[in-house]
């Protein structure tokens, strides 16, 4: 069940979803603006340039730290379905090993109950030879039977009735006419 669950792999998952999600955290404070002022030159242009540089790099922070958020989400979400995963196999993991133990109860039970493995063989063994002496005596008897013609003998039998009943009804006549 931890094979088909992939338990090993749900826990290698959470590992580098964890590590994933600590180097974005890193890159998204990467990306933070810093105490440090931005100098402004006194020429009117120059100082516009370097507004307009300093806007684009906010818009690109800003940028950057909208990606990192949803990366870190999204590997959020994915550390927590790996726990999850990981929660499920460690349950199923649990209940497998109570019932394997449980079979295990009841295997030692069943051991207990008809001796030990020589004592059963004894047993089948002895049971067997009852059961092949038993063959043995009833192909004897059919062999006799055979032997005997026992099926012409049923018919022979029934012959034999039939002609004691005719004989029978002579017998009566005869006494009759006497």
């Amino acid at each position: 069940k931890l094979e088909e669950a992939n338990a090993d792999k749900k826990e290698d998952e959470l590992a580098e979803a964890e590590i994933a999600q600590s180097q974005l955290q890193d890159r998204r404070d990467a990306a933070l603006p810093k105490d440090e002022s931005v100098e402004f030159s006194d020429h009117l242009k120059d100082a516009e340039a370097a507004s307009e540089g300093a806007r684009q790099s906010l818009t690109e922070a800003d940028q950057t730290y909208g990606k990192a958020e949803l990366e870190e989400t999204a590997t959020r979400k994915a550390h927590e379905n790996a726990r999850d995963s990981l929660t499920q196999a460690e349950k199923a993991h649990e209940e497998e090993s109570k019932a394997i133990q449980d079979l295990k109860s009841k295997l030692d039970y069943a051991r207990n109950k008809s001796g030990d493995t020589q004592t059963r063989s004894k047993a089948i063994n002895k049971a067997q030879a009852k059961f092949d002496q038993s063959k043995e005596a009833e192909e004897n008897i059919i062999k006799q039977l055979d032997e005997l013609g026992a099926d012409e003998l049923e018919i022979k039998a029934k012959r034999l009735k039939e002609s004691v009943g005719k004989d029978d009804e002579k017998l009566q006549y005869a006494k009759t006419a006497q």
